[in-house]
């Protein structure tokens, strides 16, 4: 891609932020993506840090990426939207009212309840050991997931 380019043909020493500009626009005009076009930008800006560590350049430039690589646009129709619904209304028995309330009463049960433990003190193996103990009480919501965490937690540090 670069040796059809004017930065093919340049030396590392001369390319700068504004001939890495014109190589943007250059792309853009051939109507690639963006992310293309900065998987461009992020390997010529790899090649110049490695010629500045080679002692071929005096300082790599410093190269921007072009904005919006990661911007989606996601777009549900109105089959797609009626199925999601018709879905939810039967995952959650009672229609979505039944389904806000269930969320609201997890809430509030949380809120009540007893708090997520620091678990940050304990080894990497005893972490994950408590962690897979309450694994099925996780899909429940956080409230049960924590009082498991909890439980195990002080059982654990049980003399046996």
């Amino acid at each position: 891609m670069l040796t059809t380019s004017l930065l093919g043909t340049m030396r590392l020493s001369l390319i700068d932020s504004a001939a890495c500009d014109a190589f943007k626009q250059w792309r853009v005009s051939q109507k690639v993506a963006i992310i293309t076009v900065n998987h461009g930008i992020r390997t010529l800006r790899r090649a110049l840090h490695q010629a500045e560590d080679w002692h071929l350049i005096v300082r790599a430039p410093k190269l921007k990426l072009l904005p919006g690589e990661h911007a989606r646009e996601a777009v549900i129709s109105e089959n797609e939207l009626t199925a999601m619904i018709e879905y939810a209304e039967v995952a959650y028995l009672g229609g979505p009212a039944a389904y806000d309330l269930c969320l609201v009463r997890d809430l509030e049960e949380w809120r009540k309840g007893p708090k997520r433990p620091d678990l940050s003190h304990l080894t990497d193996e005893k972490q994950k050991s408590i962690e897979s103990a309450c694994s099925d009480k996780f899909m429940q919501g956080p409230a049960p997931y924590d009082r498991c965490l909890v439980g195990e937690l002080q059982d654990s540090l049980q003399p046996r």
